[in-house]
Protein backbone atom coordinates (compact mmCIF):
# COMPACT_ATOMS: atom_id res chain seq x y z
CA UNK A 1 0.00 0.00 0.00
CA UNK A 2 1.20 3.77 -0.91
CA UNK A 3 0.85 6.84 1.01
CA UNK A 4 -1.76 8.96 0.43
CA UNK A 5 -1.31 11.22 -3.05
CA UNK A 6 1.86 8.66 -3.94
CA UNK A 7 0.30 6.12 -5.73
CA UNK A 8 1.37 4.72 -9.00
CA UNK A 9 -1.40 2.76 -9.89
CA UNK A 10 -5.01 2.49 -9.11
CA UNK A 11 -6.02 -0.41 -6.85
CA UNK A 12 -8.56 -3.17 -8.55
CA UNK A 13 -9.77 -3.58 -5.44
CA UNK A 14 -10.85 0.03 -5.78
CA UNK A 15 -13.20 -0.60 -8.42
CA UNK A 16 -14.71 -3.75 -7.55
CA UNK A 17 -15.55 -1.40 -4.68
CA UNK A 18 -17.43 0.98 -7.01
CA UNK A 19 -19.36 -1.97 -8.14
CA UNK A 20 -20.83 -2.45 -4.67
CA UNK A 21 -21.59 0.82 -3.55
CA UNK A 22 -24.96 2.73 -3.15
CA UNK A 23 -22.99 6.48 -3.28
CA UNK A 24 -19.97 7.54 -4.28
CA UNK A 25 -18.24 10.74 -2.51
CA UNK A 26 -15.53 12.72 -4.00
CA UNK A 27 -14.12 15.23 -1.35
CA UNK A 28 -12.32 17.78 -4.09
CA UNK A 29 -10.55 20.37 -1.60
CA UNK A 30 -8.25 21.74 -4.94
CA UNK A 31 -7.50 21.88 -8.39
CA UNK A 32 -4.81 18.42 -8.50
CA UNK A 33 -4.53 15.21 -10.79
CA UNK A 34 -6.11 12.28 -8.92
CA UNK A 35 -6.96 8.97 -9.87
CA UNK A 36 -10.25 9.66 -7.78
CA UNK A 37 -11.71 11.21 -11.13
CA UNK A 38 -10.98 7.71 -12.97
CA UNK A 39 -12.97 6.57 -10.74
CA UNK A 40 -15.93 9.09 -10.90
CA UNK A 41 -15.52 8.44 -14.57
CA UNK A 42 -16.54 4.69 -13.93
CA UNK A 43 -19.06 5.39 -11.26
CA UNK A 44 -20.71 7.15 -13.87
CA UNK A 45 -20.10 4.80 -16.50
CA UNK A 46 -21.35 2.40 -13.85
CA UNK A 47 -24.50 5.09 -12.99
CA UNK A 48 -23.86 5.16 -9.59
CA UNK A 49 -25.31 7.88 -7.51
CA UNK A 50 -22.67 10.88 -7.17
CA UNK A 51 -21.99 13.29 -4.60
CA UNK A 52 -19.30 16.07 -4.97
CA UNK A 53 -18.23 18.27 -2.48
CA UNK A 54 -16.02 21.41 -4.30
CA UNK A 55 -14.20 23.61 -2.11
CA UNK A 56 -15.44 27.41 -2.66
CA UNK A 57 -13.08 29.26 -5.15
CA UNK A 58 -11.08 26.46 -5.90
CA UNK A 59 -10.88 25.35 -9.76
CA UNK A 60 -12.22 21.50 -10.24
CA UNK A 61 -11.94 19.60 -13.65
CA UNK A 62 -14.25 20.90 -16.59
CA UNK A 63 -15.98 17.54 -16.40
CA UNK A 64 -16.80 17.88 -12.99
CA UNK A 65 -17.54 21.44 -13.00
CA UNK A 66 -19.55 21.78 -16.32
CA UNK A 67 -21.28 18.80 -17.54
CA UNK A 68 -22.39 19.08 -21.01
CA UNK A 69 -25.60 16.85 -19.89
CA UNK A 70 -26.95 17.44 -16.39
CA UNK A 71 -27.11 14.24 -14.97
CA UNK A 72 -29.77 13.11 -12.55
CA UNK A 73 -27.41 10.89 -10.55
CA UNK A 74 -24.71 13.32 -10.02
CA UNK A 75 -24.96 16.42 -7.33
CA UNK A 76 -22.30 18.64 -6.77
CA UNK A 77 -22.28 21.19 -3.33
CA UNK A 78 -20.01 23.89 -3.30
CA UNK A 79 -18.50 24.35 0.49
CA UNK A 80 -15.86 26.90 2.49
CA UNK A 81 -14.14 23.95 3.36
CA UNK A 82 -14.06 19.80 3.71
CA UNK A 83 -15.16 20.43 7.24
CA UNK A 84 -18.49 21.84 6.12
CA UNK A 85 -19.06 18.83 3.62
CA UNK A 86 -18.38 16.22 6.39
CA UNK A 87 -20.26 18.20 8.96
CA UNK A 88 -23.65 18.45 6.29
CA UNK A 89 -22.78 14.80 5.77
CA UNK A 90 -23.00 13.86 8.99
CA UNK A 91 -25.89 16.27 10.45
CA UNK A 92 -28.30 15.24 6.96
CA UNK A 93 -26.95 11.85 5.60
CA UNK A 94 -28.80 10.50 3.29
CA UNK A 95 -30.58 14.09 2.79
CA UNK A 96 -27.03 14.96 1.07
CA UNK A 97 -26.40 12.10 -0.31
CA UNK A 98 -29.99 11.84 -1.91
CA UNK A 99 -30.05 15.53 -3.12
CA UNK A 100 -32.18 17.69 -0.49
CA UNK A 101 -29.25 19.76 0.49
Amino acid sequence: MSELGKATRIPPENFEALKHAEYVVLLYPKLLATSSLIEIGYALALGKEIVIFAKEGERIPLVLSGLSVPLPNVRKYVVPSMKEAARMVRENGSFVLEGGA
